[in-house]
């Protein structure tokens, strides 16, 4: 099932235009809207010009990229003004990608507050991120605590969604009991730890969990080849598609 057809991680610019092309394109527009598929919006705000000129290679690249000042500064007027023009031409869910962060997403969701549909178009979800309290917060599980899993369930965690990683590697279960989740953000974005919302269990430990009524979510973060037996690890453990589960 495709819920949306999405523009990311590009400039905001490409994606305005993206999202033109597609009004204009009359019978495309009108096969989307058809099968119930909205458009997604989510920019990097990045300043990518001196990257595309260089080319990229390990030797010369770097950690940090600078943000783009006329889209980052003055708490994101700039890229808000993009948002805007987003929903004019299309676009039903909006959000940043790098460079934006959890900051980013912020200001947009206290400048259009709770209004979806208010700003130039009706029918648009403005910033994804609604008032905390609006948020529903799921119970999510894992399988597969390494590089996907841990970097997703740590932010899905701070989001305050109650997360469950469940890994077969014991020294990395004992390790994260200890210290949490540590994350470094590839972008401006701060470090930080993750322990609360937090449970990492061992494969042994899943049969203390109930069939088909711990997770609201399940999420399979393994190689390809672990994938048959983790899919069914995990699918026990989730509540039935007709009661909302995934």
């Amino acid at each position: 099932l495709l819920d949306c057809l999405g523009f990311n991680c590009t400039e905001p610019e490409v994606i305005l235009e993206c999202l033109k092309a597609i009004e204009v394109s009359g019978s495309l527009q009108e096969e989307l809207q058809g099968a119930g598929i909205r458009l997604a919006a989510y920019a990097n705000l990045h300043d990518r010009r001196e990257v595309h000129a260089k080319g990229f290679s390990i030797e010369s690249s770097t950690r940090k990229v600078a943000l783009r000042s006329d889209l980052a500064e003055d708490s994101f007027t700039g890229y808000l003004h993009f948002v805007k023009q987003f929903v004019a031409h299309g676009a039903d869910v909006v959000g940043g990608c790098c460079g934006c962060g959890p900051a980013g997403i912020k200001k947009m969701a206290e400048t259009f507050g709770d209004q979806a549909g208010t700003v130039e178009r009706s029918g648009a979800t403005i910033g994804l991120v609604k008032p905390a309290a609006a948020v529903a917060r799921m119970r999510l599980g894992f399988i597969g605590g390494g590089a996907c899993g841990m970097y997703l369930g740590a932010f899905l965690a701070r989001a305050g969604h109650k997360v469950t990683i469940i890994d077969g590697w014991p020294e990395n279960v004992e390790k994260i009991k200890k210290d949490g989740i540590h994350v470094e953000p590839p972008s401006c974005d701060s470090p930080f730890t993750q322990r609360e919302n937090v449970r990492v269990l061992h494969i042994h430990d899943t049969q203390c969990l109930k069939d088909g009524a711990e997770f609201d979510i399940g999420f399979v973060a393994v190689k390809a080849f672990d994938t048959k037996w983790a899919t069914a690890l995990i699918d026990r453990y989730v509540k039935p598609s007709s009661e909302g589960g995934f």
